[in-house]
């Protein structure tokens, strides 16, 4: 069994408190799944359980604050349906990308039948809009005891936008009660997490309906209880989760053109423009990517009256002449 699963068994407690900055907007989309086509196979001939492939992402890619041009897989501290940013041996803390919180392996895994599951790898598109896709197809559970369970699902990396997508196939004979070691199936993004002393910076996790998720946010660890919140169910095939990243690094997102005060904010803020928005309209959207508020723009100045909206993380943006600009608004009753 893997670390990071013997981890969680043994009942790894993470208590939610003030909400962290997640530096993503979250929505949930349905599309088509369809499988890779002129793809690598990672594991080619060869059957695998804790896969530690070491991968090119393609181009660089911005998450978290850092720039990562390869990810790879946890091997024996993952497990497998997750990948880490960065070179990983366990030594150093790295950003961890989880679409499937499963412990999942190659069907055929020891046997002497060629593998039955491939994580395949694709690079699609032309720069600067490339996508990096990773596909793990026809995968088993380590814990089915029918050993017909399988499980397709998608993650794709995107050039430029530097969003993050989880993407979910067709499942069978799937039975989540088999096959959990959780309260459900952990799906999320953390920062710097260290395994050798398992603790992270912040960890986000989707809860609840899957087809509808929470998003929480955690930045505390304990050994008391059970890790963070899980999605009841397996999500429907064609389910997407998208992460739009809020913190691009381009030079119109290092300008000042938008300034917020206070922030973190309770009932009001005040935002101060450079230039009049191209529409005149700023927009404030929440952690799930659902509009909340339209403010009308006739100043460069304005106070907004928060106080009915709930506390979280909440995106602004604005139109302006030299493109779209968001920043984060945090807001705390």
């Amino acid at each position: 069994m893997k670390i990071f699963c013997s981890l969680v068994l043994f009942s790894v407690a993470i208590q939610q408190s003030v909400a962290q900055v997640l530096p993503y907007t979250f929505e949930v989309l349905n599309e088509p799944y369809t499988e890779l086509t002129d793809a690598e196979s990672l594991n080619g001939n060869t059957n695998w359980e804790d896969p530690d492939y070491l991968i090119p992402i393609g181009f660089d890619f911005y998450g978290f604050g850092d720039w990562n041009s390869e990810m790879t897989f946890g091997g024996v501290f993952g497990y497998g349906g997750e990948l880490f940013l960065g070179s990983f041996d366990g030594s150093q803390p790295l950003n961890h990308l989880c679409p499937y919180g499963l412990d999942i392996h190659d069907p055929n895994v020891g046997t002497n039948n060629p593998p039955a599951g491939h994580i395949y790898q694709k690079l699609d598109g032309v720069a600067p809009n490339r996508i990096c896709k990773i596909e793990w197809r026809n995968v088993g559970f380590f814990l089915d005891p029918s050993g017909t369970m399988r499980m397709n699902f998608q993650m794709w990396l995107y050039e430029t936008s530097n969003r993050i997508e989880f993407r979910y196939g067709p499942s069978e004979n799937f039975n989540l009660d088999e096959v959990q070691e959780l309260t459900g199936i952990f799906i999320g993004l953390s920062s710097d997490f260290d395994f050798n002393t398992f603790t992270f910076n912040y960890l986000w996790a989707l809860s609840g309906n899957a087809n509808s998720p929470d998003i929480d946010s955690f930045d505390s660890f304990s050994l008391d209880f059970q890790i963070a919140d899980q999605v009841l169910q397996n999500p429907a095939e064609g389910t997407v989760y998208r992460f739009n990243n809020l913190e691009i690094a381009v030079p119109e997102l290092n300008k000042e053109d938008i300034r917020i005060y206070p922030n973190p904010a309770a009932t009001h803020c005040t935002l101060m423009l450079d230039e009049m928005p191209v529409d005149q309209n700023i927009q404030i959207t929440d952690a799930m990517g659902r509009v909340v508020m339209n403010v009308p723009t006739t100043t460069l100045q304005l106070q907004i009256d928060i106080s009915a909206l709930p506390s979280g993380t909440y995106a602004v943006t604005s139109h302006l002449s030299a493109g779209t600009i968001t920043k984060l608004l945090v807001i705390n009753h």
